[in-house]
């Protein structure tokens, strides 16, 4: 009997230590960084494609070799981003990710892709052509107070009229004042 009631105290101790393993690693799932949000929007300077995180993401700037190859007569350059143990939250924000993959801007390409290797997240494949855009990434906090990554493609024949005009200031807030059909009104 002494036997059996040890076996039966083990098996509660076991099924105790499994059910709050199990219970730890769905909410260990449930703190994971996630993508809730994305944009692309169209200036006249520059394009901005943003993606905001349910928490700060860690995100790791790998190398990228060669940095320069030549296309015909286009340079690209190319950069990739590791975002370990990152989720994609929302249909919406899948459906936004699955458009951009697939679009092909003139000077600009942007490819974000689950992986499992080297761990399970996400790669962000940036490639453009340095002739035409100037590429900028910063971390940011959205106007929610989410965190964000803000991708910037600014357009070099725009920079380089501002900078080579009489009223440079006259100029950039010329440009800030026409209005962009593309842009939507959020309530």
């Amino acid at each position: 009997k002494k036997g059996k009631g040890e076996s039966m105290k083990f098996l509660k101790q076991y099924l105790l230590l499994s059910m709050l393993c199990a219970a730890s690693y769905g909410m260990a799932k449930e703190l994971r960084p996630a993508v809730v949000g994305a944009s692309h929007h169209k200036g006249l300077i520059a394009d901005v494609v943003t993606f905001r995180f349910n928490q700060e993401a860690l995100c790791n700037c790998l190398p990228s070799a060669p940095t320069d190859e030549v296309e015909g007569t286009t340079t690209v350059q190319s950069n990739c981003f590791f975002f370990p143990q990152l989720t994609v939250k929302g249909k919406a924000v899948q459906q936004f990710i699955q458009q951009m993959n697939v679009t092909e801007h003139p000077a600009y390409r942007i490819s974000f892709q689950a992986v499992d290797l080297p761990m399970e997240g996400y790669m962000c494949m940036v490639s453009y052509d340095s002739s035409k855009v100037s590429f900028q990434v910063e971390s940011g906090i959205s106007p929610k107070g989410e965190p964000s990554i803000l991708l910037t493609f600014y357009d070099n024949s725009k920079l380089t009229a501002i900078k080579h005009g009489h009223n440079s200031i006259l100029n950039v807030a010329h440009y800030d004042r026409v209005p962009d059909p593309v842009k939507k009104k959020y309530a």
